[in-house]
């Protein structure tokens, strides 16, 4: 499955609760073989 995260910022892009829980889902789906995808929109 192709999972696209849409942001105003980039995972790096400092430390929230909220970044840190995506960030999490985002690599537990990746290693499960989806197909992840972070969209920042600001930069």
């Amino acid at each position: 499955m192709r999972v696209a995260f849409v942001s105003l910022f980039t995972p790096g892009h400092g430390d929230t609760p909220a970044r840190a829980r995506t960030r999490r889902i985002a690599s537990g789906l990746a290693a499960r073989g989806h197909d992840v995808v972070w969209l920042c929109a600001r930069w």
